[in-house]
């Protein structure tokens, strides 16, 4: 709860004037054992990942920073042997921890990762096994399935632990997602939707039309409900009228495996590395001239609703609103 405050109080100061991180969504690797069609991660090459000793660096720099959020993702992060390790390292800190994850691998690390985490966000975009070849096979996708209900399991002995499913919404699941609402709910876990964001020809699409209005306002009805929703309805309403909001990047940190600060995202179209860890301090990075510049291409990008910008930012440009309510959200769950 302290840590979670403290990314409050984080977007209040910058409210006020300052330009300060709030979040280190750290790109642990790229390396993936899926290929999901919509994905960029597994198509990048990098140099070297960042071995465990500059990653327990990273977390130190963080922590020197004020900033109480840690986010690993990839590619699959347990993928790598150190996680943890890492998610340890940070946990003892006292941070906000999360993982993301396609789920394949928690079988075998479910256990060694749950006591230092916060929350484990674990990809799935149907209920179906035929609507998620896009994304995996029938029978890697029962694997996921299976998994996902080991992790809502753990919850009973780690009552702190926020499991939650993260959903791509695409034209080929958009009839699945109160389905998928109603799955959750049977676990007693979360879930969070987000559109496709088309950064590859081959993706699959979306169409903000009225068919995808009527769901997503049926979205809005269940979380009402008290289904256990985690997107703020104003984001849900936000997508559904595919409204513009002002993108308040500065609040990630985004590092990638090798080390690189990216700024403003990861889109293909507008990311531009800002600084090496290897090279620099993070202090010096976040400060520096080349990471001001790169912020302010994302005062005109309007193109994605991916959850970890748009949340963070409406809860920046209304901080007591939506804030409050991804607060009580976050106790609650």
């Amino acid at each position: 709860m302290i840590a979670f405050l403290n990314v409050l109080e984080t977007i209040v100061e910058d409210k006020i004037g300052h330009l300060n991180p709030a979040i280190l969504a750290h790109v642990i690797t790229n390396r993936c054992n899926l290929r999901c069609k919509y994905c960029v991660f597994w198509r990048r090459k990098f140099g070297d990942e960042l071995r465990t000793d500059g990653v327990f660096s990273v977390i130190d720099q963080v922590e020197e920073l004020g900033i109480s959020f840690y986010s690993v993702t990839g590619g699959e992060p347990l993928l790598r042997d150190d996680i943890p390790d890492v998610l340890k390292y940070a946990h003892d800190k006292g941070m906000v921890t999360t993982l993301v994850t396609n789920g394949i691998l928690l079988e075998k690390q479910l256990e060694k990762v749950v006591p230092h985490l916060s929350a484990l966000s674990i990809s799935l975009d149907s209920h179906l096994a035929e609507h998620s070849t896009h994304r995996c096979d029938a029978k890697t996708y029962w694997k996921i399935r299976k998994n996902i209900e080991k992790a809502a399991e753990c919850r009973k002995e780690h009552e702190d632990l926020k499991v939650n499913i993260n959903t791509v919404i695409t034209q080929i699941n958009l009839h699945d997602l109160m389905s998928l609402v109603k799955l959750v709910d049977e676990l007693e876990i979360g879930i969070t939707f987000e559109p496709v964001v088309v950064m590859v020809p081959e993706s699959p699409t979306l169409a903000y039309d009225e068919e995808f209005r009527r769901i997503i306002d049926t979205l809005i009805e269940m979380k009402s409900s008290d289904y256990p929703i985690w997107n703020s309805k104003e984001y849900l309403t936000l997508i559904r009228d595919k409204e513009t909001f002002d993108c308040c990047s500065f609040l990630l940190i985004r590092l990638d495996p090798d080390g690189n600060v990216i700024v403003p995202c990861y889109h293909p179209e507008v990311t531009t590395k800002v600084g090496a860890i290897k090279e620099r301090t993070l202090k010096d990075i976040i400060d520096s001239g080349e990471r001001k510049r790169a912020l302010m291409t994302s005062k005109d990008c309007h193109r994605c609703y991916l959850t970890n910008y748009a949340e963070v930012s409406l809860v920046y440009n209304n901080v007591f609103k939506t804030g409050l309510e991804q607060f009580r959200l976050w106790l609650e769950a």
